[in-house]
């Protein structure tokens, strides 16, 4: 599914952290949050009732989570009438565009009428240890990110390959590599082997691994590319600026941990780097990952 649609400033935050229980502790928590009507003439929409999404069952079990940015338009009358994906998460957008379709508005206000207007709201889904809701504290705690180290122990290393499923029978699953040799495989759906494999590599692949993403300039990769920016000129001569996004197709995620230091990059199907296409291909091959994706033959 392709969405196109423009920049506009964020006005408010849901962040959603769930357990791997949390189906039964979001059924314990209120789904509601009351706001005051603006006492302003001119404003933009203002969350009125906010009920929490739930988290996919799919995606929580396959540890998948990070930020969905819907545009919406709010009526008048406070109801919400469009929802577009700005930035969407394989296997969860949906159920934030599900959820916020039954939030109500304090609608905007211009001359002191409501009126009709576009807003922008992210949700956050993280898998964690407690459920809360509500914009970002307004004093947030600085911490201090630590950079790519010159030189480390290899036991301090570990190359994570995770691949998030999609809206048909993709594989979804993880490869842990780490410095030492030791290694694992984990199995979330469509795969032979669900649940957690141990194994062994030589360090030296895992050495290997770790010259071809220097060898990319895998440390100066973007952070994410789930989407694709775009501008357009339009009849009357404004250039538009928007976002091309595919939410239903599967992501691939390369994680690479170095001591305190982690660099973390996500494409989806389409957008990114074709060096992690071939990179993440190597790291199914080095680990025979098949074995446990692919169903083997039937022995005759």
């Amino acid at each position: 599914m392709m969405v196109d649609s423009r920049k506009l400033i964020p006005v408010f935050a849901a962040v959603l952290s769930l357990t791997w229980a949390s189906s039964v502790a979001l059924a314990t928590q209120s789904n509601r949050v009351e706001a005051t009507a603006p006492a302003v003439d001119e404003t933009g929409p203002v969350p009125k009732s906010t009920p929490l999404p739930v988290y996919p069952e799919f995606a929580r079990k396959a540890l998948i989570d990070g930020t969905v940015v819907l545009q919406i338009l709010v009526n008048a009358d406070g109801v919400v009438r469009n929802v577009k994906v700005i930035k969407g998460v394989s296997c969860i957008d949906q159920a934030a565009v599900d959820i916020v379709k039954q939030w109500t508005f304090w609608p905007a206000r211009k001359n002191g009428e409501p009126v009709a207007a576009w807003t922008t709201v992210p949700f956050v889904f993280k898998v964690s240890a407690t459920l809360s809701a509500g914009p970002p504290s307004a004093s947030p705690e600085v911490k201090t990110v630590p950079g790519l180290p010159k030189a480390y122990n290899l036991n301090d290393l570990t190359i994570e390959l995770n691949r998030t499923g999609c809206f048909g029978t993709c594989p979804s699953y993880r490869l842990v590599l780490r410095g030492s040799g030791d290694c694992t495989y984990v199995g979330a759906s469509h795969v032979l082997q669900q649940g957690e494999v141990s194994f062994h590599l030589e360090p030296s692949a895992v050495v290997d691994l770790l010259n071809d993403l220097y060898g990319m300039e895998f440390f100066r990769f973007s952070d994410f590319y789930v989407e694709r920016e775009m501008v357009r000129a339009l009849p009357d001569g404004t250039v538009e600026h928007s976002f091309q996004s595919v939410s239903d197709d599967p992501h691939q995620i390369v994680t690479v941990q170095i001591g305190p230091y982690t660099k973390r990059v996500e494409k989806n199907f389409l957008f990114g780097p074709k060096e992690l296409v071939t990179f993440a291909e190597k790291v199914d091959a080095i680990t025979k990952s098949s074995q446990w994706i692919h169903a083997q033959p039937v022995p005759r």
